[in-house]
């Protein structure tokens, strides 16, 4: 999970939303159908995001993105290091390797989702430990639990009990039936089981805020529906809001039955008493298309390209660890690290390798166009910069690091220009040549390395005219 693909989960979520209110308000004729139109929405809302991540094809391996001069193999100064070439205008600073924010993200979303787990598992406990003092009792033939502070409400999810409140039993019988049918009517729509499926599609994605507006209008859609299955049943309206008010008026603040301006209660008792309006049965399938076209809209939506990288088991990487001899005098190290390898050469800097999804054994250095291609079974590596592949380097034996140190300390101790070092810098900085680099002069390697950046080194000599001078200063690591 990047923050690409959470803006992508969102105005995924947010769509749908859009999609199930203009659903609901078609259903407003025949309102049965409403919790299922928000139930369907949390599905696609956190299944259309997780069928992203399977789906979406890994991406081809590292390019070139960032201009980055690669590793240069020259016969004239096999040792020339990373800090030489970024003075020289070669290669650019010593760059901080990002902080990996995809990492942190995906353990924030794992933290939230046991937190959700956890908050949900104590509430649960709860309820069982204060269903522990209810008494079994019967109403209107009817078993079920006894609260002094709980109910009316249907509790459990596998085997779900109708819990009420101990008040109710003293009330009239026919109050007492009608709010035994909701309770049952609940029981029959199996729906504390579909709240239960909600609660688990939030925890999986908790952060997504849709997804708790989603949730909300289910719980409400429940309801309604649930009174809507009271009344097609014969019960007269005005006994069963009658009911609902003296519910409402026994109830606390956050209770479905609690009446206040804007309340659930209050949308519940308009929602039985108000009448579709005509034009309501032609606009109907009018918005019911909307919602279809809102819904395929999200659908569609672009999800972010997958994660250049990938997850390779320490094992594998371990097996690619090892020396290799890239140069003359020139030695790689690998070492694995973290979730991938590291790179270094002779006294140049060490560099973070990570895998790359789509490809065996490719490794890239990230915020570069390096990347490093192993054959565990040939034991090689082939460094790759600006498209380019260098000569394979093979495993060599751990010897060969000292051998290369102790010829770069030789070369900087004796603090002397390569006998032919001048001359070749004056032909191929030749302002009238400069771009066609003489292939005596340098190793083959160097040249298909040095081949696509010429052009933009011969408009930046060109800035500054024909060299005057070319002195010797010294060698340095």
């Amino acid at each position: 999970m990047n923050s690409q693909w959470i803006v992508y989960a969102l105005l995924v979520g947010a769509l749908l939303c859009s999609a199930a209110l203009v659903a609901e308000q078609s259903l407003r004729l025949k309102p049965r159908g409403a919790r299922m139109v928000w139930l369907l929405a949390m599905l696609l809302t956190v299944g259309l995001p997780l069928w992203s991540l399977v789906r979406t094809e890994a991406p081809a391996p590292p390019t070139a993105t960032v201009s980055t001069t690669p590793v240069i193999a020259a016969r004239v100064l096999p040792s020339l290091t990373a800090t030489g070439l970024a003075s020289a205008g070669w290669l650019p600073g010593q760059r901080s390797t990002p902080i990996d924010a995809t990492a942190w993200l995906n353990k924030a979303w794992l933290l939230a989702s046991v937190l959700a787990a956890a908050g949900w598992l104590a509430a649960a406990l709860a309820l069982q430990r204060r269903r522990r003092s209810w008494r079994e009792g019967v109403c209107a033939n009817v078993p079920v639990l006894v609260a002094p502070d709980a109910g009316p409400a249907v509790v459990g999810v596998l085997r779900p009990r109708i819990v009420l409140p101990g008040w109710l039993l003293a009330a009239p019988s026919d109050r007492q039936a009608l709010v035994l049918a909701h309770e049952q009517s609940h029981l029959a729509a199996r729906d504390p089981l579909l709240l239960a499926a909600a609660m688990l599609l939030l925890v999986a994605m908790p952060w997504n805020l849709p997804l708790w507006f989603e949730l909300r209008r289910l719980r409400q859609a429940i309801e309604a529906d649930c009174d809507g299955r009271v009344l097609d049943t014969g019960v007269r309206l005005a006994d069963y809001g009658a009911v609902l008010l003296d519910l409402g008026a026994h109830q606390g603040a956050s209770s479905v039955y609690a009446l206040g301006a804007g309340s659930f209660l209050e949308r519940r008792l308009r929602l039985m008493t108000r009448r579709p309006a005509r034009w309501h049965r032609f606009a109907a399938p009018l918005l019911l298309l909307l919602a279809i076209d809102i819904g395929t809209a999200a659908a569609r939506v672009s999800a972010p390209p997958a994660p250049l990288t990938a997850t390779a088991p320490a094992a594998d990487r371990a097996a690619l660890a090892g020396y290799y001899q890239v140069g003359p005098h020139r030695v790689a190290v690998v070492s694995v690290s973290g979730d991938g390898l590291t790179m270094k050469i002779n006294v140049e800097r060490q560099l973070a390798l990570l895998p790359a999804a789509g490809a065996a054994d490719l490794y890239f250095v990230p915020d570069s166009d390096v990347a490093v291609q192993f054959d565990r079974h040939a034991g090689m590596l082939v460094l790759r910069s600006n498209g380019v592949d260098g000569d394979p380097a093979r495993r060599v034996e751990g010897a060969a690091v000292e051998a290369a140190d102790t010829w770069v300390a030789a070369r900087v101790a004796s603090q002397s220009a390569l006998p032919a070092g001048a001359g070749i810098l004056e032909r191929n900085l030749q302002a009238r040549s400069f771009g066609e680099l003489r292939q005596d002069d340098f190793t083959p390697e160097f040249l298909r390395m040095a081949e696509p950046l010429m052009a933009r080194h011969v408009q930046r000599v060109a800035q500054y005219g024909a060299v005057q001078e070319i002195r010797f200063t010294g060698v340095n690591r």
